[in-house]
């Protein structure tokens, strides 16, 4: 079961402004760490190895060297964030404005899938 959620368009449209500027915000504020290639982890029976990869070639990372698994395991979590917040800017930009005065999550479920009219 679920509880219906009434809204009507101004609260919708307000919530889905929101939720865009927070995203915004996000993708012009990040940074994502200059530097090449990319982590790779081996689990081994004591722990995990830690490889930069660049270039097809794969070197070994000493834990006195810790700091470059970091910044790249930081590099590659940064570049997922941005690329799932570039996604739902785009569905948001996309959504088309709502024709209901007031909307239930029934009405909305019903209304915008094509095979349950």
């Amino acid at each position: 079961m679920y509880h219906e959620l009434k809204l009507n368009t101004e609260e919708l449209t307000k919530l889905i402004k929101s939720r865009q500027q927070l995203l915004e915000q996000l993708l012009n504020s990040q940074k994502i760490p200059q530097i090449n290639g990319h982590l790779k982890i081996k689990k081994k029976e004591k722990g995990n190895e830690y490889y930069h990869v660049c270039n097809n070639i794969c070197k070994y990372i000493k834990r006195s060297e810790h700091q470059l698994a970091v910044l790249l395991a930081q590099k590659s979590y940064d570049e997922k964030i941005l690329e799932k917040a570039n996604q739902e800017l785009i569905i948001l930009e996309n959504i088309i404005p709502f024709q209901y005065q007031n909307i239930s999550r029934s009405q909305s479920f019903t209304a915008f899938s094509p095979s349950l009219h």
